[in-house]
C-alpha cells in the first residue's frame, strides 16, 4: 500500500512565492517596484498590495503591472484599489500572471492628487517552465 495517497506531484509547489519586490512611496514621486528579467526564465505574479497613508481620501490611485519598465513597458494589468480608508488593497491571484521569457516586471502606482503617498508590494516566482 502507497503511503502517499495524494495524486499531485510533491516535487515543485504550484504557486509559491519566492520573492517580493517593495516600493515605499516619498512626497512628490510614485513608487515602482521592478524585478529584473533573467534569461531563458519568466516571472510569474502571484500577488499585488498596495496601501496609502490616506491624506487624502478623494485621490483616486492606479496600479499598473507592466511586462518591462515604466510606461514603456507592456501593459499587462490596470486595478484601481478599493480601499480608500488606509487598509491596505491585497490582490492574490488564484492563477499567476506569466510575464514574457526573459522580461523585467515592474508595478508602478499613480495618484491623482500626488497628496497620498502609495506604496507597493509585487510578489512571485520565477521558472524556466512556461505555459504557451
Amino acid at each position: 500500500m502507497s503511503k502517499n495517497l495524494s495524486p499531485y506531484n510533491k516535487v515543485q509547489a504550484g504557486f509559491v512565492t519566492t520573492w517580493t519586490e517593495v516600493s515605499t512611496g516619498v512626497d512628490g514621486a510614485d513608487p515602482e517596484c521592478v524585478r529584473a528579467g533573467e534569461g531563458n526564465k519568466s516571472h510569474f505574479i502571484t500577488f499585488i498590495v498596495c496601501n496609502t497613508d490616506n491624506t487624502d481620501p478623494g485621490d483616486s490611485i492606479l496600479v499598473y503591472l507592466r511586462a518591462g519598465v515604466k510606461t514603456s513597458g507592456t501593459l499587462m494589468l490596470e486595478v484601481w484599489p478599493m480601499e480608500q480608508d488606509g487598509t491596505p488593497s491585497v490582490i492574490n491571484f488564484s492563477s499567476p500572471i506569466q510575464m514574457p521569457e526573459g522580461s523585467a516586471v515592474s508595478l508602478e502606482g499613480i495618484t491623482s492628487s500626488g497628496d497620498d503617498k502609495c506604496s507597493l508590494t509585487l510578489g512571485g516566482f520565477t521558472s524556466p517552465s512556461r505555459v504557451d
